[in-house]
């Protein structure tokens, strides 16, 4: 809604640019000074009108301009692909151009001054492709000014937004201890054996935890060698599976780790 409210004004000011106004009116014989005298008297000087200076918008900070041009409602971006893409010059991309002026000086208004010109430089380029549409019919973009305004305000907004995309980032949750410890393991074994680098975590942990399993009953060491020998080979190597038992026992069930060998 609030693009169709802009387009329509830039729409009814392309149609008037140039045009005499229903404000001007025809030439018309001026009344006699004695009439115009004696219908008026002269103010006094504390009654003439005073002219009200223009209040000045209110400044953002950097970040706040650069999110305005590259947030939710990327104007900047909008504008630049116009720019950069358009190939007819008609009355809507003389409207569309306009618009995107028009958006564009709203964030100029409150930028400080090294964002604000680059913002109004690349306003004056689109401002001169709605001129042509009335003016010429012709337009050529202007190459350079276009890049250098772009250039200057990537440069800033990269930075403001790269340092805030940076402190937005959430710290890594930390891990309990479980996962710590599980962690720690699958270092070790995938360490000694890289090939299990390519075995799921979970294969590796759950074979540990059978063995902690195992070992939480008496007579368990003749058990696990009789396992390790019947499952050597399916997934898991007989080296690959001592090591799963040992780094398992030391780390995930330490209380075992007395009946290691």
């Amino acid at each position: 809604m609030r693009t169709a409210f802009l387009a329509l004004i830039a729409a009814g000011a392309l149609l008037v640019a140039g045009c005499g106004g229903p404000g001007e009116a025809s030439e018309a014989s001026e009344p006699p000074s004695s009439a115009v005298e004696s219908a008026a008297p002269s103010p006094s000087p504390s009654e003439e009108p005073t002219t009200e200076p223009a209040v000045e918008a209110e400044k953002v900070s950097l970040l706040d301009t650069c999110l305005a041009l590259f947030g939710d409602d990327p104007v900047a971006v909008e504008a630049r692909t116009f720019l950069d893409e358009v190939d007819s010059l008609d009355a809507d991309t003389a409207v569309e151009a306009a618009v995107y002026s028009f958006r564009l000086e709203e964030v100029a208004a409150t930028a400080e001054a090294q964002l604000a010109e680059p913002i109004r430089a690349t306003r004056g380029i689109l401002d001169d492709f709605s001129a042509a549409w009335d003016e010429s019919g012709s337009w050529e973009l202007d190459t350079k000014a276009f890049n250098e305004a772009a250039v200057e305000i990537q440069g800033i907004c990269g930075a403001e937004l790269e340092a805030v995309g940076a402190e937005s980032e959430p710290a890594p949750p930390e891990l309990t201890d479980e996962e710590q410890a599980e962690a720690a393991f699958l270092s070790e074994v995938r360490a000694a054996h890289p090939r299990t680098q390519s075995e799921p975590d979970a294969d590796i942990v759950d074979v540990a935890t059978a063995f902690c399993t195992i070992y939480g009953k008496a007579g368990a060491a003749p058990v696990v060698e009789q396992a390790i020998t019947l499952a050597a080979g399916i997934q898991f190597s007989e080296g690959e599976l001592r090591s799963i038992k040992q780094a398992g026992i030391t780390m995930l069930c330490p209380e075992h780790a007395d009946q290691l060998g």
